[in-house]
């Protein structure tokens, strides 16, 4: 394979093996804890690496500082059913430099080159690139023929006091989720919460509610639906699905979906789901809470959050290009 940019001096690069992953997890929690604080574990990746399509001897790559530490990381996921690859990259903080992103973009720029296909081929590229180091990214991946589909703001409040009990739309009850019961009800508002509006492939919500199920910070207690009943049915209206994540030592509470069904929004159930989980979080003694929006949503996602005393964080970027086989 003959890359369009050269590793420096000391530094060396392979496919991943199953003897990799607890280097590779090193890897991406040390991104998290400058990024989200959302830790993986050897369990979940292990999970990604058996996927049938994800093959690790073609379409994972490592790059190894001098002293044999991962230094970056890629993974280049083939979706066939939506003729569309995404591939997802983490630097080491230490070796966040030009050179190396230079590599991984020609080595993805390879690997894409040797696929065939008979349809156009889409590629979506999750950056992990902040405000201070995107501009340097984005001219980057400009050269590899890429633009800038979107921009994802990471966004905060830190709590002093107790935050003001949510005022309850007329009509709407807040309850927890109920595991088994409400799975299905919840993916299905999610679902279309979210047309539209996610950069995503038809079953993502589903995807994700399987893998947040199964992941070890899930609790119920922190997932928070807003419902309505009409004689004896009820209807999931809205739902905020939270978590308490570490960083830096220190948890950190995260509202991971927060979505209202389009019919029911207007109506305050977004602004009193994250005034519930807010005091949810305060009353576990969690004060620090985050999460991430589309900075381009539709919805006016990120203005909802700002009223609520939210200010922007970070931003990362996803970066898309179409070809032709």
């Amino acid at each position: 394979m003959i890359l369009s940019s050269n590793l420096t001096n000391g530094y060396s690069a392979h496919p991943a093996t199953m003897a990799d992953l607890p280097g590779v997890v090193q890897l991406i929690n040390a991104c998290a804890t400058v990024e989200t604080g959302a830790a993986t574990t050897p369990d979940a990746k292990r999970e990604d690496w058996l996927n049938a399509d994800l093959p690790l001897a073609t379409h994972t790559w490592i790059v190894r500082a001098p002293g044999g530490a991962p230094a970056a990381y890629i993974e280049l996921w083939h979706r066939e059913a939506y003729a569309q690859f995404y591939a997802w990259s983490r630097v080491h903080p230490d070796h966040a430099t030009p050179a190396i992103g230079h590599y991984l973009a020609g080595w993805l720029n390879t690997r894409l080159a040797d696929q065939t296909s008979a349809h156009n081929r889409t590629l979506l590229l999750n950056s992990g690139a902040d405000a201070v180091t995107g501009d340097a990214v984005r001219e980057v991946l400009k050269g590899y023929g890429y633009r800038l589909t979107a921009s994802m703001i990471y966004m905060g409040i830190l709590l002093d006091a107790p935050p003001d009990h949510p005022e309850q739309p007329a009509g709407i009850t807040l309850r927890t989720y109920a595991p088994g019961d409400d799975r299905r009800a919840v993916q299905d508002m999610l679902q279309e919460a979210f047309a539209g509006v996610r950069h995503d492939v038809p079953g993502a919500v589903r995807q994700w509610m399987r893998q947040a199920l199964r992941h070890t910070d899930f609790d119920p207690a922190l997932w928070f639906l807003a419902t309505t009943v009409t004689g004896s049915t009820e209807t999931i209206t809205g739902a905020a699905l939270c978590s308490i994540r570490c960083r830096d030592g220190q948890n950190q509470g995260w509202i991971s979906e927060l979505g209202v069904h389009p019919a029911w929004r207007r109506r305050g159930i977004g602004q009193a789901l994250l005034r519930e989980a807010f005091g949810a979080f305060y009353a576990r003694g969690i004060n620090t809470i985050g999460l991430q929006v589309d900075a381009n949503n539709p919805t006016g996602a990120h203005q909802l959050y700002a009223r609520a005393g939210m200010v922007v964080t970070r931003r990362f970027y996803t970066f898309e290009r179409e070809s032709r086989a």
